[in-house]
């Protein structure tokens, strides 16, 4: 393989791995990364916890979101171009709002969602359209 072939394939495979697993994990990386050179602090065990139980809102934040967007009738397609996220994450998000929700079918999650009272909001792009 010649340098040129691997310099051209380079950036078809970063948008491979984008594509497949999201961009996410990319953000987590990279923020570790940062934060741990802007402070040597940030490593430690304590902090290290915060951040896993910051990480763990975010997640549930994701799956509450994944349940409103289903109820607006949106496909998975749709889903991930909204959220820019790639489609497998929004299955991924999907399967798990699903195990936490205890239901099997969209139709279950759609029913769910409106039982909870969950809605968008108006400032939000991720939000459900308004009630006719």
């Amino acid at each position: 393989m010649t340098s040129a072939a691997a310099t051209s394939s380079f950036p078809g495979l970063i948008r491979k791995i984008f594509v497949r697993v999201g961009v996410l994990p990319f953000f987590l990386l990279g923020a570790l990364v940062v934060f741990t050179l802007l402070s040597p602090k940030f490593l430690t065990g304590q902090n290290l916890v915060n951040v896993m139980r910051q990480s763990v809102y975010l997640v549930l934040v994701s799956l509450g979101q994944m349940l409103v967007l289903i109820a607006a009738g949106l496909s998975n397609k749709e889903i991930a171009e909204r959220c820019y996220l790639s489609i497998n994450s929004v299955k991924t998000f999907i399967r798990a709002a699903y195990r936490k929700t205890g239901v099997r079918r969209r139709v279950e999650a759609v029913t769910w969602v409106h039982e909870q009272g969950l809605k968008g909001t108006s400032d939000s792009p991720h939000r459900a359209p308004p009630a006719a």
